[in-house]
């Protein structure tokens, strides 16, 4: 029997007088009758770790995922949180349950009974205001002759109620029919009665002290009385876990006969695994999700996660989605309106692959910055909705005039420094005229490939830091607020600012790593084409991104707690007032300065560590036209890629200008603040 009685072809009846009609189906509460000898219940079910944990894991993921109502646009589409809809299916169902309890309920009867029923509730105005879960063993389904349907509906407190199609939402799971959904439970049955019975008989095992059934067999006839007697004696004394292992006293001439099968030899804890298996398979959740590891690696779990995405959880997905367009929107709204799922969490992969596709995609301009803010759950930022277009799929006469013109500009600068040297010896000229020496077509390209790179990437990498200072502006001034009420607090809020900025470094990280990616990726795009080659990303280049990241958060907290602590240090009378204006000084100054430095280190060192993982041998650098006189000086000097440009210590020295000393070895640009130079394979 059905847990939902079809009456197809019967005439409609009122609900109050059919009372054959009205006969509620309760076989699955009763329980049916397994091979197994064990009665299969939705309760009994639920008992078995498996079947709770396979109906447990697939409704938790329904109920946990996004199910947003958007608006159709002329391309593409749009959240819209106004509509009626929204709050229902994203926030709460009804005055007492969440969205998330909700479908988590209307999931779990999918997956025992096969059909889940929420009564509609609507305001005076016809729009839906709420969804009441209905329990389906108490729902009847009448279709009629001229095709209409109508619910029946026994309520807690056992009044029958008729309820038309508009007002009730029906989700019907695999059928035969299109309206009604086999009972998993009942088709499982067997599979469950199993695993219930190898369950009870490991819990009675144990229970009997970790014996096998067994048979006295006494040498004389016993009476009715004698027997009882003995068998009651025998299991006072050695049945139950407290009597286990007891030694047991046999008097005339009475001997134990064991007749049961050890668990061992009935391969018990093969069954259970086997039947575990079997549930799984029938739920279609990965084995590992149930703690089954066996056949788990670290290589294949997580395709296997992606897998249960795609074949387990989104046909649930779909049945949802379609339902609720079919009998939840209006006709007009069905038009324009619709509800989806968002599975961009469930698809995550780790985080380096998870930024590497990010990085991926914006360069090759079918994501924006926002784009990918939103899926990692950040809010926008100004000027992140720009698609970016790799400059290297611009048609081929476009950039060719305007690497043209990169060129000449280039060789007007190599020729004023080479008058510069009209003086000296001719071995001298020989050897700056090989030094600013015209570069290729590729070389030339390369670097204009990365200068737009810089260039496109530091209006946002300028947006995030703003938002990573305005943030610690309100937490460090917050608490300088409260700490310095009191003037004998400054060693308190030393130490808090100390704890701040060491974890501010992680926060800082997470939020540049996205735009950062997308410099390496871009710049790792460049240096394929001018060299040429086809590899990809190798590990060693995206784990130096990686610590480039890292240690560049550390830059910038470590510099930011410098300059709190050199305020304080100044003992100004009003401490909170210096902080303020360091901050304001901060979003004036440090942003546009680390924006434009660190666009231009990374891209130097990530072109350097490119090289070097490539196998290019030598490296030149290359000074804008517009370049200061100690860039102008660099220009053209080549290293080894795995040697610097100059070393600790050693001064740039140029006629008519007060020596350059860098603070430490340079090994890529830039060389100074300001400096926009590049380097080229040689």
């Amino acid at each position: 029997m059905s847990i939902i009685r079809n009456l197809k072809g019967e005439k409609r009846e009122n609900p109050n007088t059919a009372n054959g009609t009205w006969s509620v189906l309760r076989e699955m509460i009763r329980g049916q009758k397994t091979n197994s000898g064990v009665d299969v219940s939705q309760n009994r079910a639920l008992q078995l770790t498996a079947v709770y944990g396979c109906v447990r894991i697939l409704s938790e993921t329904v109920a946990n995922l996004p199910f947003p109502v958007y608006r159709h646009l002329e391309r593409g589409k749009e959240r819209d949180r106004n509509h009626y809809l929204y709050k229902i299916l994203q926030e709460q169902a009804n005055p007492y349950m969440t969205a998330f309890s909700f479908r988590e309920t209307m999931m779990q009867h999918l997956l025992l009974w096969g059909n889940a029923f929420a009564e509609i509730q609507r305001d005076n105005g016809q729009r839906i205001i709420g969804l009441w879960p209905m329990l389906p063993n108490e729902v009847t389904i009448f279709t009629h002759n001229d095709g209409s349907v109508d619910y029946g509906y026994r309520t807690p407190d056992g009044k029958p109620k008729l309820l038309s199609p508009d007002r009730v939402f029906h989700i019907p799971g695999m059928g035969f029919d299109g309206i009604t959904g086999y009972s998993p439970l009942k088709l499982a049955s067997e599979a469950i009665g199993m695993g219930i019975a190898a369950e009870e008989y490991g819990a009675r095992f144990y229970n009997s002290g970790g014996r096998p059934s067994g048979v006295l067999e006494h040498p004389h006839v016993l009476n009715d009385d004698g027997a009882r007697r003995m068998r009651e004696d025998w299991e006072r004394l050695h049945d139950g876990l407290s009597n286990a292992h007891r030694v047991a006293i046999l008097e005339q001439g009475t001997k134990y006969n064991q007749i049961g099968v050890p668990p061992n030899e009935a391969q018990f804890l093969e069954s259970r695994k086997f039947q575990t298996e079997e549930i799984a398979r029938f739920f279609r959740v990965p084995p590992h999700m149930l703690g089954d590891l066996d056949r788990a690696t670290f290589s294949n779990i997580e395709q296997q996660s992606i897998d249960f995405v795609t074949h387990s959880i989104s046909p649930w997905l779909k049945r949802w989605e379609q339902s609720v367009k079919m009998q939840l929107f209006s006709s007009r709204t069905k038009r324009t309106h619709f509800a989806e799922f968002v599975l961009d969490g469930l698809l995550r992969g780790d985080t380096e692959s998870r930024y590497n596709a990010y990085a991926q995609a914006h360069q090759n301009g079918w994501l924006s910055a926002n784009d990918i803010r939103e899926k990692e759950n950040l809010n926008p930022v100004e000027g992140g909705d720009v698609y970016l277009i790799p400059v290297n799929m611009t048609p081929a006469d476009t950039i060719y005039d305007q690497l043209e013109q990169k060129k000449k500009a280039q060789e007007q600068m190599q020729e004023q420094t080479q008058q510069q040297y009209n003086d000296d010896d001719e071995e001298e000229q020989e050897e700056e005229q090989n030094n600013n020496r015209s570069l290729t077509r590729a070389q030339t390209r390369a670097l204009y490939f990365r200068e737009n790179v810089r260039d496109s990437n530091k209006r946002i990498l300028k947006q995030s830091i703003k938002r990573i200072f305005k943030d610690e502006q309100e937490s460090v001034m917050k608490e300088a607020k409260n700490a310095f009420e009191e003037r004998d607090t400054s060693d308190t809020f030393m130490n808090w600012l100390s704890d701040y900025y060491n974890e501010e470094r992680e926060r800082i990280e997470q939020e540049l790593r996205p735009v950062m990616q997308s410099i390496g990726s871009q710049v790792y795009a460049s240096v394929q084409d001018e060299l040429g080659s086809t590899t990809a990303m190798p590990r060693d280049v995206s784990g130096f991104i990686q610590q480039y990241i890292q240690q560049m958060a550390k830059r910038i907290s470590g510099n930011s707690f410098s300059a709190l602590v050199k305020r304080l240090e100044q003992k100004p009378d009003d401490i909170v007032s210096a902080l303020e204006t360091e901050f304001e000084d901060w979003q004036e100054n440090r942003v546009d300065s680390i924006a434009q430095e660190e666009t231009i280190r990374s891209s130097g060192a990530i072109t350097v560590t490119a090289y070097s993982v490539l196998g290019v041998a030598l490296m030149r650098w290359v000074a804008e036209a517009d370049a200061c006189p100690y860039c102008r000086e660099m220009d053209g000097k080549t290293v080894g890629v795995e040697q610097t440009f100059i070393n600790t210590g050693e001064s740039l020295e140029v006629e008519g200008e007060e020596n350059f000393t860098p603070n430490t070895s340079v090994k890529h640009p830039p060389i100074h603040g300001g400096c926009q130079c590049q380097v080229v394979a040689d």
